[in-house]
């Protein structure tokens, strides 16, 4: 669908709109601008009351005049025609294009992702708005994937009270003076359960910029007709044809709390342990760790840091497919084979996983990773099994001396799972 100017856009929710959007397969074009006229269009999608909605669409910058600095939103989610609930906006900033997305809660506070770069390509773009289950459970939230990637999964919102009920795609609001030009949309889907993933009609995104303003749909960019269903004007829980879900993961994910835990001198990373939250090169350190020589993992020895409040989100009954714990650190002296161990907890640090080691550490800071895409450590887990009441991580420092100072910079955790 190719739409080019005040003369061939129908209004929205008419019954030219609605026929368009019914048989709509290929690309529409959206002009925006302070020009003589300013050319905007916008698709609209009704839904009823939604406490919980799905979308995924195809966005390519297209090389928009941007000022640096400039923003606005491509993707509102309504619960009236008023509030914004749910929200997508791009941004032009130090030469190139950014997206980020935001929810609002019952106390008009958004929360927001970070900005995240995407090429001046086709990306596609998914979208998981979660409402609240009921007054207090703080359990809202929302999910951004850009082409497949999870890129942010914000959690533990109180957003009870929200719905949606009316979607918005396109230049929608906050355009700035300095933003003038042409970007491409193509195969809106929605629905209320389940991940959707790419087009299985063809609209793969080119991971190559093109790098031209050319407004012209090109063969690159254009999915060949199918028979799979195309983007409706109304939401819909069962599609006519559903993508096979493809394997997600969490992205890393850093903890928000921490405890020294019995073993070795018992203060585990004694100096500035909450340093290993966040990956920014500052550092939790254990000095002089252990009372004893011994290597093992086991030994009552050695000092243990317990690492929880990792905020996973992860849907009811995803079947979990793989566990990666990710260690930036480094040690004073690589002499007397210090090692880092991990073990993992589902119920609270009662039972733990049997413990992974590193390779001996190096004097200066290196990013280890423990466990796979394909790698449970030894158990089947659950959705339940990574609550913050449930999932700890423990990590202890071996070394056959008890002179080591171990330095920890971040303690991630990335977990893959099928939907």
């Amino acid at each position: 669908m190719q739409l080019q100017g005040p003369g061939t856009m129908p209004s929205p929710q008419s019954a030219e709109w609605n026929r368009l959007m019914r048989n709509a397969r290929g690309f529409f074009f959206l002009t925006t601008g302070i020009l003589s006229v300013i050319v905007t269009l916008v698709v609209y999608q009704s839904v009823q009351a939604a406490t919980r909605y799905r979308a995924r669409f195809y966005f390519d910058p297209n090389s928009p005049s941007m000022s640096n600095g400039n923003a606005h939103s491509i993707f509102h989610g309504d619960s009236d025609a008023s509030t914004v609930v749910l929200r997508v906006e791009l941004r032009f900033s130090s030469g190139a294009y950014r997206l980020r997305a935001a929810l609002l809660d019952d106390s008009t506070v958004w929360t927001t992702s970070n900005w995240f770069t995407v090429s001046d390509a086709p990306h596609f773009v998914e979208l998981d708005w979660r409402a609240a289950t009921a007054a207090g459970a703080n359990n809202g939230g929302l999910t951004l994937w850009i082409d497949g990637a999870q890129q942010a999964d914000l959690v533990g919102v109180d957003n009870d009270t929200r719905r949606i009920e009316r979607i918005r795609l396109g230049a929608v609001a906050g355009i700035d003076k300095g933003t003038r030009g042409t970007y491409y949309f193509d195969a809106f889907e929605s629905r209320r359960h389940t991940y959707i993933g790419p087009d299985p009609g063809g609209a793969t995104p080119t991971p190559t910029a093109t790098g031209t303003p050319d407004p012209t749909a090109t063969s690159t960019f254009t999915p060949t007709p199918t028979n799979a269903a195309g983007p409706t004007a109304t939401a819909t829980a069962t599609p006519t044809q559903t993508p096979t879900p493809l394997p997600l993961d969490t992205g890393f994910r850093g903890p928000s709390a921490n405890a020294a835990a019995s073993g070795g001198d018992g203060n585990g990373f004694q100096t500035d342990p909450a340093n290993a939250h966040a990956d920014d090169s500052l550092f939790a350190v254990d000095t002089d760790s252990g009372t004893g020589t011994q290597t093992s993992c086991t030994s009552s020895k050695k000092d243990k840091h317990l690492f929880y409040n990792y905020g996973f989100s992860l849907p009811v009954g995803a079947t979990i497919t793989g566990i990666e714990v990710r260690l930036d650190a480094w040690v004073d002296s690589a002499s007397n084979s210090p090692q880092m161990c991990v073990q993992l907890s589902w119920d609270g640090g009662v039972t733990w996983t049997t413990a992974k080691s590193t390779p001996t550490l190096t004097a200066s800071e290196a990013t280890y990773l423990l466990g796979s895409t394909t790698d449970t450590w030894g158990r089947t887990w659950s959705d339940a099994n990574f609550t913050n009441a449930n999932f700890r991580v423990h990590v202890i420092n071996i070394a056959s001396s008890t002179a080591r100072d171990f330095s920890l910079d971040w303690v991630a955790v990335k977990v893959h799972y099928q939907p």
